[in-house]
């Protein structure tokens, strides 16, 4: 090992070599084997839940963690909610899908002093709409 690696500096200043030594140290091992090999070595270590995997751990579900949102486009959602209960506060925090795009143009613009006709300019000339407008590099 280089003995510069055993102290801080040392290690920032070879984080790039540390980088690709540990990736190919871990390339052809699974998570387990290499939180058990560093644990069983001292070193603090644990596999990060990516998000997508939330739903594998039946806890989450016992207790309440994903709520159920129904989304216009794409149908039934499951969402991920706080990870702590309150004895005070509401019990569900997702009541109502994220907007679509330019859901609510028209009502903000319209309490920012918008007139309809001023809306309905920005809307015709593509400021504003439902949809992405798509530009070609010119």
């Amino acid at each position: 090992m280089d003995p510069a690696l055993a102290e801080v500096a040392g290690r920032r200043a070879g984080h790039d070599l540390i980088d690709e030594q540990l990736a190919a140290w871990c390339a052809d091992r699974s998570g387990d084997d290499i939180v058990a090999t560093l644990w069983g070595a001292g070193v603090p270590v644990a596999k990060v839940m990516q998000p997508h995997r939330q739903t594998e751990l039946e806890q989450l579900s016992f207790r309440g963690f994903f709520e159920h949102v129904d989304h216009p486009v794409n149908g039934r959602a499951r969402l991920s909610t706080v990870p702590m209960k309150f004895s005070a506060g509401p019990g569900v925090f997702h009541t109502q899908p994220a907007p679509l795009l330019g859901q609510h143009n028209h009502e903000l613009l319209a309490e920012l002093g918008a007139s309809a006709e001023e809306i309905a300019d920005l809307e015709a000339d593509g400021v504003i709409g439902r949809a992405p407008t798509m530009y070609t590099a010119s």
